[in-house]
């Protein structure tokens, strides 16, 4: 992200017709930050508490667009600060967004690792 870039709060949907066969119980997001703001310079990661994948539909203005504006969801719960070299997994069915960059850049590598079940081997994708 350069200036000016964000990510509006959204939630990555588990229920993805190519990951189906899968039969995941929960995805993780993981962010490793190669990249970052200074800080006060923006980029932080805001994490809202759960809300429910229809909840978050009924929400947007427009069905086919990713994400919410900020105001509808309100101040986050938590707040996320990364450092060059952090790596930050977090649950990807929680609502998540990036703030605006202010200055600099911020460039993450990111993937996803599902999980199945208790023994089942971990999934790694993006």
């Amino acid at each position: 992200m350069t200036p000016g870039g964000r990510g509006r709060p959204h939630i990555d949907r588990r229920q993805i017709p190519l990951l189906d066969t899968y039969r995941l119980r929960r995805r993780l997001g993981v962010n490793i930050y190669l990249e970052v703001p200074a800080p006060g310079d923006g980029g932080e990661i805001d994490f809202w508490g759960r809300l429910g994948e229809d909840e978050f539909v009924a929400l947007k203005a427009d069905p086919l667009d990713y994400g919410l504006e900020p105001e509808l969801v309100g101040p986050p719960h938590d707040t996320v600060l990364p450092g060059q070299g952090d790596l930050v997994m977090f649950e990807a069915g929680r609502m998540h967004g990036v703030r605006e960059v202010r200055r600099g850049c911020r460039t993450s590598a990111a993937c996803f690792v599902g999980v199945r079940g208790d023994t089942d081997p971990l999934l790694l994708f993006a």
